[in-house]
């Protein structure tokens, strides 16, 4: 489709004769007439209208208030305005929807731009710039870019036509946060409602308050989101402090005593259950509306943003409709009072704008409250996962958010979202085509609008990371950007949008910076971890992994600067993404691969992984690569040639293992591959990878490829070819390398199940002979069946982190909390804790998996040791309880200690296994404790479902 033939809302005039409006190409040029009561948005579009046109055509159109006796005419303003336009024109507003409708019609001389309520009408104005002068905003202004793109067309011209347009989200709101309200952000302002969204002042405050707050957003603010106050603040203006001294029953009751408990910035915890409170609520808001008028005062209820404080008094505890209080969970209480209050304020005014939050503590579905239809609810999504759609039903995240927000949707027709996107916070993050799939899914779902969080980088920011803040809308400029549009319309196809952005954003340099961003959004999109408040970016660490990723991109940098010649924008534009790659994406990457040590892993493969040889499944961009290649059989041991480089990338489900290898070959004409299966594969250019089980059996499996697919598999020592593991591989020999594809089932080694730890190496064999080549290379250098040597292999992610002690840094093992008698000492490339003296060494179990719940869990732990005499296993237990009085909101009790297991101890190593269940409402941490001589290496968590 052409990108904005829009198909939501858009009639075009069919029939009408095809005479040409002449903009600036006629001999006289056309007057701006505005009505004379004119809105201060109108007045703004024909400044903003005026403006445009000059910067493309270098001409001038004036403006006149009023009746005008002008030949061509240009006639701004809104239904109530503008009496003397087409009656067809008028007509399609006052039967649009939604007030922000907006009509542009060209058609006997006259420009019409009109909207239904102010404000709309500037949007049809921008709307009308884009369309027709080709006018983008694509970032908000700074010193050093204006962020626009302004063709330069001297005679602008173009056929009578009619475009209706409406909002598909009622809702699509940029609220400023974590900065001072009195600095207005104004290029970031004024970009956004350009670019169609909604941009209030922040904090409930009013256009009014000043004279530069009503000249700055008077015009710019549709009545519909003018704010009569409420939020965290919801009870503060109607129950003031200074109440307390008098009325300390209106205040909660903590402990039998009545307390002013300040829940943060002078928001206090209230008894709504009290009749003079809801009442002096109800009469607040109502003295609100009486003041600015129902249509500009909308009231927000919530509460203070705190988890704690809550009344505890009799009535409070009564709405609650439960035995057990959870201070976690007042939802009932909640809304049972929003809805008697709403109930008060409707009964005097049932135009009332009455908003409601489901948030934090009163989230969860309230039971026997019906919420009024009229009232709109404010869905707040923290908690969701935004590296995933909303629907995966493969996020834990998102399934359980999408789950409530749909039960939320069958209690109230009109809903929109609270996001937290940009609380990750989100750096130079590629969103755009997951929040175009959620926009569709909001349409289907009914939801009625978005509200994101904006830290404006032009305002006056509060608090910490004031530096990372400023670059969360310039680095994601493309989301921000794609999601005004797709707020107007979700249908819009998101990449058509992204190819005009960015193809007038980078000019030139365009061809290089499509190639760059195609892969920056394969890659995020590929990746598997989390990203979202308030565990943060999971994901942007581990987007580099994939070999030749960074590279890639830094090459299409290189490219694209050489593009853009001698172009200072272009140049500076291309820095910025060159600035935010290293310190968003490489530095973090680089930080993550160092937390991990020796250790290699065999993370979850996040898709279906075709064995074909080709390597391009998405899931690929999630695998663990490694490329610690060296020479086997030489004193030196040195790094594998660049032209040889070998990276191998792991992969893994519950019933199968995935290797990628790419070796690169500059003589891949040369290369030796003749032997059958179970032939001597290993003697010919391939590569041999061996794996070591948790088992008590000292056996490992060996599995040699050769260039062709052909396999040498058998189990070890010995080297049993009779042996078949029934491993599927596909082999591609190209120009400079070749590539393998390895599936190994689990049917006869396995299972691979998560938070298993095994052993593993890659070898390569190569016998062309060139001058300074060696012809075998292995991980670390170490020999091809010295098993000691071999690295440890994490199956999924691990329920016990560095559970082979191979990670450790100043004398310690990371992760691990060990006595004054542990060391450390070498196996073979990793390490190994020993206890001369006998002690012990713990570990608390804290992945999500495992965190107290009210279901029981049980576990197997496997563990390598050797030693004098016997090793006990110990489990130690402790239990929180929701505490609202508590520093940290609950409070913990530590139980008995647990001895599982009593392992007899050899000289040689032995595998050891036992098994626990974690019992309802207790953590637990795994202890190994002995009073003896033991080396104890190889230890494992997984859960048995």
């Amino acid at each position: 489709m052409k990108l904005f033939s829009w198909l939501a809302g858009i009639t075009l005039l069919c029939g009408m004769p095809l005479s040409a409006f002449d903009l600036t190409a006629g001999k006289t040029l056309p007057v701006i007439v505005l009505p004379e009561k004119a809105e201060p948005s109108t007045v703004l579009a024909a400044k903003e209208l005026s403006e445009y046109v000059k910067k493309v055509s270098g001409k001038t159109l004036s403006v006149v208030q009023g009746k005008s006796d002008a030949e061509k005419q240009i006639v701004l303003g809104t239904l109530d305005t503008v009496k003397e336009a087409p009656p067809a024109l008028l007509k399609k507003l006052r039967d649009g929807k939604k007030n922000e409708a907006f009509v542009i019609a060209a058609k006997g001389g006259r420009l019409y731009i009109l909207g239904k309520k102010r404000v709309a009408e500037l949007y049809g104005t921008y709307q009308f710039l884009e369309d027709k002068l080709g006018v983008r905003w694509l970032k908000p202004a700074t010193p050093s870019d204006s962020g626009e793109f302004i063709p330069a067309n001297e005679n602008i011209s173009f056929p009578d036509f009619e475009l209706y347009r409406e909002p598909w989200f009622t809702r699509r709101k940029l609220d400023q946060c974590g900065s001072y309200w009195n600095v207005i952000p104004k290029n970031s302002i004024a970009w956004a409602v350009r670019n169609g969204f909604q941009a209030p002042p922040p904090y409930g405050s009013r256009p009014d308050k000043n004279k530069e707050f009503a000249e700055f957003f008077l015009p710019r603010t549709p009545d519909e989101v003018l704010s009569g106050g409420g939020g965290h603040t919801t009870f503060s203006k109607a129950v003031p402090a200074e109440l307390f001294k008098t009325h300390p029953e209106y205040f909660s009751l903590l402990d039998g005593k009545r307390t002013l408990f300040d829940g943060g910035h002078q928001c206090y915890q209230y008894c709504i259950s009290h009749p003079e409170v809801q009442q002096r609520l109800a009469d607040y808001i109502l003295s609100q509306i009486e003041k600015y008028g129902s249509d500009k005062a909308g009231y927000l209820f919530g509460m203070a943003d705190t988890s704690v404080g809550w009344c505890e008094c009799a009535e409070c505890r009564k709405l609650d409709r439960s035995d057990k209080y959870n201070y976690l969970n007042v939802t009932n209480r909640f809304h049972t009072v929003v809805q008697k209050i709403a109930g008060k304020v409707y009964e005097k005014r049932p135009d009332a704008r009455l908003y409601v939050w489901a948030y934090h503590t009163y989230r969860e579905i309230p039971k026997d409250v019906k919420i009024d239809p009229r009232m709109e609810v404010q869905y707040c999504i923290h908690g969701r996962c935004y590296g995933h759609k909303l629907d995966d039903p493969e996020c834990p995240r998102n399934a359980k958010q999408y789950s409530l927000l749909k039960d939320w949707l069958k209690l109230s027709p009109t809903i929109y979202t609270y996001e937290y996107f940009t609380c990750t916070p989100p750096l130079y993050v590629p969103h755009e085509r997951t929040q175009a799939h959620d926009l569709k899914l909001y349409k289907k779902l009914g939801i009625i609008g978005y509200k994101e969080e904006a830290s404006f980088p032009d305002s006056k920011l509060i608090g910490n990371n004031q530096e990372q803040r400023k670059e969360i809308f310039p680095s994601c400029w493309q989301w921000l950007y794609v999601t005004g549009k797709l707020l107007w319309d979700p249908d819009l196809n998101v990449d058509e949008v992204l190819a005009d952005a960015e193809s007038k954003y980078y000019g030139a340099a365009y061809p290089a910076m499509k190639k760059y961003h195609d892969l920056r959004r394969k890659l995020w999109e590929n990746g598997a971890n989390d990203m979202g408040y308030p565990t943060g970016d999971q994901r942007s660490a581990t987007l580099l992994n994939t070999p030749g990723s960074k590279e890639a991109l830094l090459g299409y940098l290189a490219e694209a600067e050489k593009l853009a010649g001698s172009d200072k924008i272009l140049l500076h534009r291309i820095g910025l993404d060159k600035t935010w790659l290293e310190k968003y994406w490489i530095k973090p990457n680089e930080v993550f691969k160092s937390k991990f040590g020796n250790a290699f892993r065999a993370p979850r493969a996040n898709g279906p992984v075709v064995i074909d040889g080709d390597g391009k499944d998405p899931a690929w961009a999630g695998a663990f690569y490694t490329d610690a290649f060296k020479e086997t059989f030489t004193d030196a041991h040195a790094d594998i040639p660049a032209p040889l480089k070998t990276t191998v990338g792991i992969l893994s489900d519950d019933r199968n293992l995935y290797f990628l290898i790419t070796a690169l070959e500059p003589q891949p004409g040369k290369l030796k591959a003749a032997a059958e299966k179970d032939g001597p594969v290993w003697g010919e250019d391939g590569m041999e990878l061996f794996l070591y089980p948790p088992t008590a059996a000292n056996t490992y499996y060996q599995i040699a490829v050769n260039t062709k697919g052909t396999v040498f598999d058998a189990i070890c020592p010995g080297s049993n070819a009779k042996y078949d593991l029934g491993a599927e591989v596909k082999t591609k020999v190209l120009d400079d390398r070749y590539v393998m594809e390895l599936k190994v089932p689990a049917t006869k080694i396995g299972p691979f199940e998560r938070g298993a730890l095994w052993r593993i190496h890659f070898a390569r064999n190569r016998k062309i002979k060139d001058e300074g080549f060696a012809g075998n290379y292995s991980i670390d250098g170490a020999g091809y069946h010295d098993t000691i040597a071999y690295r440890a292999l994490e199956i999924g992610s691990p329920y016990l982190r560095n559970g082979s002690f191979d990670d450790v840094k100043d004398g310690k093992a990371l992760f691990w909390t060990t006595d004054k008698n542990a060391e450390f000492i070498r196996k073979g490339n990793g390490y190994a804790a020993y206890f001369k003296n006998g002690g012990s060494c713990y570990q608390l179990l804290t992945d999500p998996a495992l965190w107290q719940s009210k279901t029981p869990r049980k576990i197997s732990v496997s563990l390598k040791a050797s030693g004098a005499k016997t090793l006990n296993l110990n489990f130690l237990r402790y239990s929180d309880t929701p505490d609202p009085k508590a520093k940290h909101g609950y409070t913990r009790k530590f139980l008995p200690t647990v001895k599982v297991a009593e392992f007899p101890l050899e000289k040689e190593p032995k595998i050891f296994t036992a098994e626990y269940t974690i019992a309802p409402d207790e953590w637990a941490g795994l202890l190994l404790q002995s009073y003896f001589e033991f080396t104890l290496d190889d230890v494992s968590v997984k859960l048995i479902k």
